[in-house]
């Protein structure tokens, strides 16, 4: 326990993302450019800007979804380039989750599938182990009643919930959200918003 607790206070004082001086171009288009910021470890920031400004190209940066042009990015002892060929995204993604503005939910696997699918192959959990974990979850965003329906059958912010809670069951370090409350009811917000920071 000792150890542990030494190993979180060395890295809640350390920076969680570091970004320095990167930049992105799609063809001639330039949509980063010299971006440098830090985040504590701990905190939560928020980029607002207006629609085609680069705030979902930094996230999709920060995962190796997209590759940058030039700069670097350090979180949590994996340094990004312009050549990620070197990085195990598996183990980054295991520890730098993800929530997509346009959910990308499996249409052909149902709620608690699509929840329990990454445990289970990435993280190794056992089957038992990996519902009773999403099962938290869908209780904790509301959506329990819904673990055996599929996506197609859901609303847009019941799928929302749903892949907020797919990306938390993972326990990330890190978690990345693009616009999650944008298909959310108002009386939503505030309980799911809750859920993504009590949880990571």
């Amino acid at each position: 326990l000792q150890k542990r607790t030494s190993q979180y206070l060395e890295w809640i004082m350390k920076s969680a993302i570091s970004i320095q001086n990167i930049s992105k171009k799609f063809g001639a288009h330039e949509v980063l450019r010299g971006i440098s910021f830090d985040v504590p470890a701990g905190k939560v920031l928020a980029i607002i800007g207006p629609s085609g400004s680069g705030k979902t190209t930094l996230l999709r940066c920060l995962n190796c979804l997209t590759c940058l042009n030039s700069g670097r990015i350090e979180m949590d002892g994996f340094v990004i380039d312009n050549n990620p060929d070197n990085l195990d995204l598996r183990i980054l993604r295991k520890k730098v989750g993800m929530v997509f503005q346009q959910y990308n939910l499996w249409p052909h696997k149902t709620v608690l599938e699509n929840l329990i699918e990454a445990p289970m192959l990435v993280s190794g959990l056992s089957k038992a182990e990996a519902i009773y974990k999403a099962e938290v979850l869908l209780k904790r965003v509301g959506l329990l009643n819904k673990e055996k329906e599929y996506p197609s059958r859901l609303s847009g912010g019941q799928q929302q919930r749903v892949a907020i809670a797919r990306a938390l069951v993972m326990e990330p370090k890190i978690l990345l959200l693009d616009e999650i409350t944008s298909a959310l009811d108002p009386e939503l917000v505030e309980i799911t918003l809750a859920c993504s920071v009590l949880t990571s």
